[in-house]
């Protein structure tokens, strides 16, 4: 499972890589009743993040930890307007170096989302714009759209397909050399049947890190990806064997890829009620 260390990162590739290769529902998206909230996610020897809710059980902050105790000055905070997802920010000794910001037009789901970057001096600058479509309270597509002489150009596409309550399926297309969306890989993920602590937490929306899987409401426990060719790429797959608490939720995960080359051992902690 990735984590909210590597998130950074992962946004950025998403933006500013790809650039630069040139029915009305209320949403589901307010937390609901559980028995237990994730306060601590241990990723052992990479440190660990606490995490915090608000009144509402919305997730509003995710500081990060050394192994040792040792505060790493960087905190991801989010921010909600009643039940609506508004930002999410990376925040680095007091300084914003990513903002995703969602927006909402007529309709109670939102239709964009804005990335912002620190651009080396200091200050936040656009690098990318997501136009989102959903079907109901899910999200069915994401494109990146950047403006190109007054036109929008899709840079990158995602289409995403569920199981019943579970993302069940990632399509992924990128631009090529002739301005034309190709298929770029595909990804499935299969489920346990246990209950997912990260779901229903007011971040359903969250799509850049689909290893988190907030957009699910069970625990993955296999990912496979595929290239455009449809050959299974086993350094990006993988498998999760998760232990459970007595509340039945995950009490420790352990990922490894599918060509044994990386193991992640992830232990969660929670406030139960």
């Amino acid at each position: 499972m990735q984590n909210f260390k590597k998130l950074f990162f992962i946004v950025l590739a998403f933006t500013l890589v790809t650039i630069g290769c040139e029915k009305d529902k209320d949403p589901d998206t307010a937390p609901v009743a559980k028995s237990c909230y994730i306060t601590k996610m241990d990723y052992g020897t990479d440190g660990y993040e606490i995490m915090e809710y608000n009144s509402n059980h919305q997730l509003i902050a995710i500081t990060e930890y050394e192994a040792d105790g040792t505060a790493t000055n960087i905190t991801n905070s989010i921010t909600y307007d009643g039940d609506k997802l508004m930002e999410f920010n990376s925040i680095d000794n007091g300084n914003v170096d990513l903002k995703i910001e969602y927006k909402y037009s007529s309709q109670s789901t939102p239709d964009s989302a804005i990335i912002w970057n620190d651009d080396g001096n200091g200050n936040l600058s656009k690098s990318g714009v997501f136009s989102l479509t959903f079907n109901g309270t899910k999200l069915v597509k994401s494109e990146l759209v950047y403006n190109y002489m007054g036109q929008s150009i899709a840079i990158s596409k995602n289409e995403y397909s569920y199981t019943g309550d579970n993302l069940s399926e990632v399509i992924t297309y990128k631009i090529n050399s002739s301005m034309q969306l190709e298929l770029e890989s595909t990804i499935t993920y299969n489920y346990d049947t246990k209950k997912n602590a990260i779901h229903d937490i007011g971040l359903n929306y969250f799509f850049f890190n689909l290893d988190i899987p907030f957009m699910s409401k069970n625990n993955i426990i296999e990912s496979i990806y595929k290239d455009k060719d449809g050959n299974v790429d086993q350094s990006k797959s993988y498998t999760n064997t998760i232990e459970y608490n007595d509340k039945e939720y995950p009490a420790k995960i352990t990922t490894n890829n599918a060509d044994n080359n990386k193991t992640e051992v992830v232990n969660y902690t929670y406030n139960c009620q």
